[in-house]
């Protein structure tokens, strides 16, 4: 007897690994981010729309990932002043 294990993901699409059923959950959530209105924004702040809270979570969190694979992130360093020369006496 053989077992067939079957992923669903939260949109009703079906996987036969863990692992594509993850991905396509994580980039199927960017789509809540086409068209929203400030209240649907709002919603999102203060947790109501969980759905469209994730969205927005997973959005950001693949900009920083972008900005940090560019540099962009990376801290300046300060410049440290030369230290004083002793007076030639």
């Amino acid at each position: 007897m053989k077992r067939n294990h079957i992923f669903v993901a939260e949109d009703g699409a079906t996987f036969e690994t863990a692992a594509e059923c993850k991905e396509h959950e994580a980039w199927a959530s960017i789509g809540n981010l086409v068209n929203l209105t400030e209240n649907d924004i709002l919603a999102a702040l203060n947790r109501s729309n969980m759905p469209l809270a994730n969205a927005l979570e997973r959005a950001g969190a693949i900009i920083a990932a972008k900005r940090r694979e560019s540099g962009e992130l990376k801290r300046a360093r300060k410049l440290r002043a030369a230290p004083p020369m002793p007076d030639a006496a």
